[in-house]
């Protein structure tokens, strides 16, 4: 298993019996919580995501990427909170996908440097690796597109946010290209001043000059930089949009093929009428689409979230107090 216990592709194909599965609801952040289970920082700790309505949800599948607002404005699920310096991230092979921290050595891992923004996924995305990206010949990182949130609030671990998009990085790493979408709280007071990656340069020219410099240094492998393709510069918002609408299409594709390199859900729904509600309105500054989950999980998937083998306890948060920088 490699970093976050990353699947390696296998084959495409197979899976569970698929059926249709309504879509009449509205995502609601509110609805959402999570549960910590075992011990905090320890390899059998877990973070697993309920709504209230719908029981046991998987953050990876059940969760549109696009939200209810502006073109750009989307949901964006916390891994690792700002202030924070624990490596988290979601397990893609494991059953509802909760949120783990990463081992190295079977220790957890921490960062060298604290963490100065949110970090975490986008739902419903796949970085392809069976794609070439036509002008970098890069594969995708075969996990869903990273996101950073910019602004001054510190996340909880798990949270679901409404994020507006601003552009992206593309990072390269080990040879694979791993986007890095940028995005700020539509509630923030930098997104009073930033709707785009130029209003953000022009706003605080030394934000992503500091944020390059983070990655390369704390996402690298073996104490290696991480590289930046087209010099290091962001993709504006239009690009970065472009490759979520990308992502999410391979995450449609990966869900009606199937894996046994992910779990992909114990019942996967019809892929296009899961999604077609979540696209973004390309005609109008405001959309009026709606974003739905899939079926509840049945109430022996409940049970077995409560009491997951082998694990003890439930730990009521899953990170300590921030350091003070």
């Amino acid at each position: 298993p490699t970093d976050l216990g990353r699947p390696q592709m296998r084959r495409r194909g197979g899976g569970a019996r698929r059926r249709r599965a309504p879509f009449e609801e509205r995502f609601d952040p509110e609805r959402v919580r999570t549960e910590a289970v075992g011990k905090v920082g320890q390899e059998g700790y877990r973070r697993f995501f309920h709504d209230s309505r719908r029981g046991p949800i998987s953050p990876w599948h059940d969760i549109p990427w696009k939200a209810v607002g502006a073109p750009a404005d989307a949901w964006m699920v916390t891994e690792m909170p700002k202030r924070t310096s624990a490596k988290y991230g979601i397990l893609l092979n494991e059953r509802m996908n909760p949120v783990a921290p990463s081992l190295e050595h079977g220790q957890p891992r921490q960062y060298t440097q604290t963490i100065l923004w949110n970090c975490g996924f986008l739902p419903q995305t796949w970085e392809d690796p069976s794609a070439v990206h036509p002008e970098l010949q890069l594969r995708g990182d075969n996990r869903p597109l990273d996101i950073v949130e910019l602004g001054s609030q510190q996340y909880d671990r798990g949270k679901v946010s409404h994020v507006r998009i601003l552009g992206a990085l593309a990072m390269i790493r080990q040879g694979e290209l791993d986007w890095k979408i940028l995005a700020v709280d539509v509630e923030d007071e930098l997104a009073s001043h930033a709707q785009n990656i130029s209003d953000l340069e022009a706003h605080d020219p030394e934000l992503l000059g500091a944020l390059r410099d983070w990655l390369a240094s704390n996402e690298g492998v073996h104490r290696r930089l991480n590289d930046f393709a087209f010099g290091g510069s962001a993709v504006g918002q239009e690009e970065a949009l472009a490759i979520i609408e990308a992502a999410h299409d391979a995450w449609r594709r990966l869900r009606r093929e199937g894996s046994d390199a992910f779990w992909l859900g114990d019942e996967v729904s019809d892929a296009s009428d899961a999604t077609s509600a979540t696209r973004p309105a390309t005609t109008s500054r405001t959309s009026s689409s709606t974003e739905a989950l899939p079926e509840a999980p049945s109430e022996e998937d409940v049970r077995a979230l409560r009491a997951p083998p082998g694990f003890e306890g439930v730990a009521p948060d899953d990170f300590a107090a921030p350091p003070e920088l």
